[in-house]
């Protein structure tokens, strides 16, 4: 005995009586082929009973459209246009402030530090951190010509984080410095300290 399972998937919008045709099995054989068909099968599409029984004469309104619930896609874009336009309205508040800043003649002041309330203040932290005690001599002595080389910068606009030794002293002399008891300890302090940084250990 063989037997034949086959499905089917039916969809309809009307109801009623629908006719489902035969199916049919061959079967090869020495005498040839024979075909087995199956009967009609009869398909009854009911319509869904939504309202109460005793209630069927009366009309009902169609129900409206269910709302469906926003999705992480679909509010992500207006989260980032409301976050570009908050830029671009706190970019645009500050432009037209700098303009009237400018059309008024009114600059901002900015209050800066004495180069030398810097340099002190510095120097005296390196000073409290104690580290040529500690044995740490080449980061003391970067420490300090990095100080100094800020206060040059600060003070002199000598750009001397970028320059070498020599051409610090140089563009220093350039701007008036004098090659007095001052410029002496300096050169004194720069030189000692590259000798110190790039010494052997």
């Amino acid at each position: 005995m063989v037997k034949i399972i086959e499905k089917y998937l039916i969809t309809s919008f009307d109801s009623g009586f629908y006719q489902v045709p035969p199916v049919y099995a061959e079967l090869k054989s020495e005498e040839g082929i024979k075909r087995f068909y199956s009967d009609y099968s009869q398909l009854e599409v009911m319509r869904i009973k939504i309202a109460p029984a005793d209630t069927t004469a009366k009309i009902y309104d169609i129900i409206g459209p269910y709302r469906a619930p926003l999705t992480l896609g679909e509010i992500i874009p207006w989260v980032l246009i409301l976050l570009l336009l908050a830029v671009l309205i706190w970019t645009g508040i500050r432009l037209l402030r700098k303009l009237r800043r400018k059309k008024s003649g009114i600059e901002e002041v900015v209050i800066k530090e004495p180069a030398h309330v810097i340099a002190f203040r510095e120097l005296e932290k390196l000073r409290d951190d104690q580290i040529w005690q500690k044995g740490e001599i080449k980061q003391y002595y970067t420490r300090l010509t990095e100080i100094l080389r800020q206060y040059l910068e600060n003070r002199y606009n000598v750009f001397s984080l970028e320059l070498t030794t020599a051409e610090t002293l140089d563009a220093l002399v350039k701007t008036g410095f004098k090659k007095d008891t001052s410029y002496n300890q300096l050169k004194t302090i720069l030189t000692g300290a590259d000798l110190v940084k790039f010494a052997k250990t």
